[in-house]
C-alpha cells in the first residue's frame, strides 16, 4: 500500500503590525542627529503633513514617516504637542485659551440677552404693595419640590394649609423643578420629558396654589435647579430646543408666570460659569420681607434677621439673640420624596415646611416649623394622615406614573404605591377636623 504524499501547508502570512508597533521599530532604527536644528525639525514636520494632508500627524505617525528621532526633536520641544504647535500644525496654548475665552463670552452674551428679555420682566411684576407697619402678616414657605418627584401627600398638605391659613405671601423657596435631565447625576438620555415636568409644576403646584389663595403674593425664588434650567434655556441646548423653538414658547409660558401671577426672585448673575461662581450667585437670590425677615434657597448668609432657607433637604434650626430679640436661622426640609430615583443610596432627608408670623409694627418674627412624620403631620391642630384616600391625589399619581413610564426611569421605587394617596376621610372620622 503506497502512502499518499503529504500535502504542503500554505505559508502562514506574517501578522500585520499595528501603527504603534511600526512606530516603535522605526524609532529604534533612527539615530540621534546632533546636527539637526530646530528649524530642520519644523520643516520635516510640515513636510510630513503636506505629504499626508488628510492625516492627523500624531507622535506615532511621525515616528514612521518622519526623519528625526524623538531624542532629536525632544531637546527642542519637550513634547510632541509643542512641536506641532511651533510647526503651526495646531493652535498654540495662548491661541487655544483665547478661542475658549471668546467662546465663553459669546455664550454669556446669549445668557445676558435671555435674562433681559425672559427673566427681568417677571422679577417682582406681581409684587403687592403692603402698607408699612400694618399689623400681623403671614408667610407660607416650602422648597425642594422637584417637580414630578414631589411627595404627593406633602403637596396636598401644603396646598390645603394655604387654603385654610390664607397667607399674605407664599414663598416657593427654590428647586420647585428638578431638571433631572440637566443634573450632574448619572442619567439615561432617553428620560427627557421636560414639557411634561413643566406642565406638572404649572398644573399641580402653581395653579393649585393660585386657586387656593387667589389674592396672595406668590414668589418663586430661583434655586440651583432653576438656575440650571435658565442656563439651558438661554443657550438653547438640544434638550430645550424643541420646547422653545419648535413650540415657540417663552419662559413665562412654560412656567405659567403670567397665568398664575408668579413673581420671580432672581438677583444672581445667570451668566455664572464656574461651579464656585454659581454658588456665589445663588446666595444673592434672597428676598427681604417687611424689613425683618429673609427667604433664600442656599442658606443663612449673615443677613442679621430671621431667615428661612432650603436646599439641603435636612432641617436645621439655630438661634442668636440680638437687640431686637432672638433671630432664628431655619433650614426647612424638602417636599420631594425621600428616595430620589437618581440616587442609589438611601438619603437622610426629612420633609417639612414653615409658617411665619410677622409683627410688622415691632418687627418681630415667629417661625412655625412643620415637620412630617412617616405617618402624619399636625398643622395648627389639623391632622393629616398618609393612608387617607383622595381622588385628587390618585389623579396626580396617575399623571406622575405616565410621565415616568415615558421617561424609562433608571431606578424603581419599591414602596411607591404605598401610602401615596391622601384625603381627609380618616381625619374627619377621628374628629381631628
Amino acid at each position: 500500500m503506497t502512502k499518499k504524499p503529504r500535502e504542503k501547508k500554505p505559508d502562514t502570512p506574517e501578522p500585520k503590525l499595528t501603527q504603534a508597533q511600526q512606530a516603535l521599530l522605526s524609532e529604534r532604527s533612527k539615530k540621534y542627529n546632533s546636527d539637526a536644528t530646530k528649524t530642520d525639525v519644523i520643516k520635516d514636520l510640515r513636510r510630513v503633513q503636506v505629504e499626508n494632508p488628510d492625516k492627523f500627524i500624531s507622535r506615532n505617525f511621525y515616528r514612521v514617516h518622519g526623519e528625526f528621532s524623538e531624542k532629536t526633536w525632544g531637546r527642542y520641544f519637550g513634547t510632541f504637542n509643542e512641536a506641532r504647535s511651533q510647526a503651526k500644525l495646531q493652535l498654540s496654548r495662548s491661541q487655544t485659551h483665547l478661542e475658549k475665552h471668546i467662546a465663553k463670552h459669546a455664550s454669556l452674551d446669549e445668557s445676558r440677552t435671555f435674562y433681559r428679555l425672559e427673566v427681568e420682566p417677571w422679577v417682582g411684576k406681581y409684587e403687592k404693595k403692603f402698607p408699612v407697619r400694618n399689623g400681623m402678616k403671614k408667610i407660607l414657605i416650602a422648597s425642594d419640590f422637584h417637580d414630578i418627584d414631589v411627595d404627593l401627600f406633602c403637596l396636598k398638605v401644603f396646598i390645603d394649609t394655604a387654603k385654610v391659613e390664607q397667607p399674605d405671601i407664599i414663598v416657593l423657596n427654590g428647586d420647585i423643578f428638578d431638571m433631572y435631565e440637566f443634573s450632574h447625576f448619572d442619567k439615561d438620555p432617553r428620560k427627557i420629558n421636560l414639557k411634561a415636568r413643566m406642565e406638572f409644576v404649572r398644573d399641580h403646584i402653581f395653579a393649585a396654589l393660585r386657586a387656593a389663595c387667589p389674592y396672595a403674593q406668590i414668589d418663586l425664588i430661583i434655586g440651583n435647579h432653576e438656575h440650571r434650567l435658565l442656563k439651558h434655556m438661554a443657550s438653547k441646548t438640544e434638550n430645550m430646543a424643541a420646547l422653545m423653538e419648535l413650540m415657540n414658547l417663552t419662559l413665562a409660558q412654560l412656567l405659567g408666570l403670567d397665568a398664575f401671577q408668579i413673581n420671580l426672585v432672581s438677583k444672581g448673575n445667570t451668566t455664572a460659569f464656574q461651579s464656585k461662581e454659581i454658588k456665589e450667585e445663588m446666595a444673592k437670590n434672597f428676598k427681604l420681607y417687611f424689613d425683618c425677615f429673609v427667604c433664600n434657597h442656599t442658606g443663612y448668609e449673615g443677613f442679621g434677621v430671621t431667615t428661612v432657607s432650603g436646599h439641603t433637604h435636612r432641617p436645621e434650626l439655630t438661634s442668636e439673640v440680638h437687640l431686637k430679640g432672638p433671630i432664628n436661622k431655619l433650614t426647612t426640609g424638602c417636599m420631594c420624596k425621600l428616595d430620589a430615583d437618581y440616587t442609589s443610596t438611601k438619603t437622610n432627608w426629612q420633609q417639612s415646611f414653615a409658617l411665619v408670623y410677622i409683627d410688622t409694627i415691632h418687627e418681630r418674627v415667629q417661625v412655625d416649623h412643620l415637620m412630617f412624620t412617616d405617618i402624619f403631620i399636625n398643622v395648627n391642630g389639623r391632622f393629616y394622615y398618609r393612608d387617607m384616600e383622595g381622588t385628587e391625589m390618585r389623579d396626580s399619581q396617575e399623571t406622575i406614573d405616565r410621565i415616568k413610564n415615558h421617561e424609562i426611569r433608571g431606578f424603581v421605587h419599591h414602596d411607591e404605591g404605598a401610602a401615596i394617596v391622601a384625603g381627609m376621610a380618616k381625619a374627619r372620622k377621628a374628629k381631628a377636623l
